[in-house]
C-alpha cells in the first residue's frame, strides 16, 4: 500500500521533478519531523538568474498555495516520518521538478520472513516491487529477491514521486514504489534519514537485468520510473518519446545534502548534459 501522503498527492493531481540553481542550496529545515501545526509554507526567493524564470514559476504556486506543489513540499502532517522535497528549477527555461518522499519512522521497518513456499515468495516479491500482474517475477529472480532481504536488514514499503511542470503547469507525475531498507544495527536518532536506503521496485529488475546480462530478462518497460536512493544521491532513470517521435535517456542525479544535481538526455546520436541545484525542503 503505498503511504497516504502519495496517495493524497495523486488526488490533488501534482507533485515534482527535477532541474536547479547554480548558486548555494537554501535548505529549509526542522530537527525533527514537523506536526501538523509546524508544517509552514516555505517562503521563496529565486537568487539565481540563469533560473529565474522557473524560480518564479515555482514560487508562484507556492505563494498562491496550490495544492498539489505545496503537498509535495510539505508532506502529510499526519505521517510521522520524515518528508523530503527537493525543488528543481532549469537554467534557461519555464521548467521545473520536485522529487519527493518520505522516510518512515523507524518502528515501521520490520525484517523480511523468507518461507520455503515458492509461491508465497513470488506474490510477496511481486507485491512489494509493484510488479505487473501479467508479467510476474520468474523463480530465479523471486530467488534473488528473497536472497536480497537477508538477515541484517530491516524493511518498509515506501513510493517516491517525481513530477514535472512545464510554464507552471503539471506536465507529468510518476510515481514509482519500492522498499527502505536500512540495518537492522542502526542506533541513533538518524533524523536525515541518511540511513535508510531506497529501491523501487523497477530500478530493483532493471539491476537485476544488468547482474544476469545474457540470461531471459525479467520484463521491464524503459519508459517506467527506475529509481534508487542511498545515503549520498537520488539517482532517476527513464526513456520517453518527443513529440519528432525520437527516444530519449534521460538519466538523473541528485546530491542529498547539497542539492546538486546532473541531468543527462541521451539519443542515438547526441547527447545533452545540464547541471544545476535544487532547492531543498526538509519537514
Amino acid at each position: 500500500m503505498r503511504p497516504r501522503w502519495l496517495v493524497l498527492l495523486v488526488l490533488f493531481a501534482s507533485g515534482a521533478i527535477v532541474m536547479a540553481q547554480n548558486k548555494p542550496v537554501k535548505t529549509i529545515s526542522s530537527s525533527k519531523p514537523a506536526t501538523a501545526s509546524t508544517r509552514v509554507p516555505p517562503t521563496i526567493k529565486c537568487i539565481d538568474p540563469e533560473s529565474a524564470v522557473a524560480c518564479k514559476s515555482f514560487k508562484q504556486l507556492i505563494d498562491a498555495r496550490d495544492s498539489g506543489v505545496l503537498f509535495g513540499i510539505i508532506g502529510d502532517p499526519e505521517d510521522a516520518g520524515r518528508h523530503f522535497a527537493y525543488a528543481c528549477p532549469r537554467r534557461g527555461t519555464d521548467n521545473f521538478a520536485i522529487v519527493e518522499f518520505t522516510v518512515p519512522e523507524k518502528k515501521k521497518f520490520k525484517p523480511f520472513i523468507s518461507m520455503g513456499d515458492d509461491d508465497f515468495r513470488r506474490v510477496i516479491a511481486g507485491a512489494m516491487l509493484g510488479q505487473d500482474p501479467a508479467h510476474p517475477l520468474s523463480l530465479s529472480a523471486v530467488n534473488q529477491w528473497s536472497q536480497d532481504h537477508r538477515d541484517g536488514l530491516l524493511f518498509a514499503h515506501g513510493a517516491v514521486a517525481l513530477a514535472s511542470y512545464q510554464d507552471g503547469e503539471l506536465e507529468d507525475l510518476k510515481i514509482e514504489d519500492g522498499e527502505w531498507s536500512r540495518s537492522a544495527r542502526v542506533t541513533g536518532t538518524a533524523q536525515e534519514g541518511s540511513y535508510a536506503f531506497f529501491d523501487g521496485g523497477n530500478y530493483w529488475v532493471q539491476s537485476y537485468n544488468e547482474i544476469h546480462a545474457g540470461e531471459s530478462p525479467e520484463a521491464d518497460d524503459p519508459k517506467n520510473l527506475h529509481l534508487h536512493i542511498n545515503g549520498r544521491a537520488i539517482y532517476v532513470h527513464y526513456s520517453y518519446k518527443t513529440r519528432a517521435e525520437n527516444t530519449v535517456d534521460y538519466t538523473l542525479q541528485i546530491h542529498l545534502s547539497t542539492g546538486r544535481f546532473t541531468e543527462i538526455f541521451k539519443l542515438p546520436d547526441d547527447r545533452t548534459d545540464l547541471t544545476g541545484t535544487c532547492m531543498i525542503f526538509k519537514y
